[in-house]
């Protein structure tokens, strides 16, 4: 437990070599054409002329295991009326700390370089029709 200034006390898990455990699962979970990191945002999200999904996740969050076949289901049945990718918030937390990514999963829709809406944990059919209520 650390103490600050302010007299506020807070702790925290360290990790070995500061990895969070993976709940098991494997380091490649989803397609890697759906994997985005910071230095092709601009050109694959915000300079689209479709609207994206951006699914912002983690190896370690049980509900962004648990949504990932829906997100790589959503992304071929979209192909070509919307984009969708996948975020790590760990390899890329200055992109998940300029666009507020507080919990995860987080899915942000961007629609003309901008951010039009953002929903959390869902079903299939959900994330689905919020993604596509963007794209008519």
């Amino acid at each position: 437990m650390f103490v600050t200034d302010t007299g506020h006390s807070f702790s925290f898990l360290v990790y070995p070599n500061h990895n969070p455990p993976t709940l098991g699962v494997k380091e490649n979970i989803m397609g890697a054409d759906l994997a985005l990191a910071a230095t092709d945002f601009e050109a694959n999200v915000l300079k689209s002329d479709v609207p994206v999904l951006v699914d912002f996740w983690a190896t370690w969050c049980p509900p962004c295991v648990a949504i990932s076949p829906h997100i790589e289901a959503i992304a071929g049945e979209v192909d070509g009326q919307a984009k969708v990718y996948k975020v790590d918030v760990d390899a890329n937390g200055d992109l998940a700390s300029d666009y507020g990514i507080m919990s995860i999963p987080a899915l942000l829709v961007f629609k003309d370089g901008k951010v039009v809406d953002r929903m959390g944990f869902g079903s299939k059919d959900q994330i689905k029709n919020f993604l596509m209520q963007h794209a008519k």
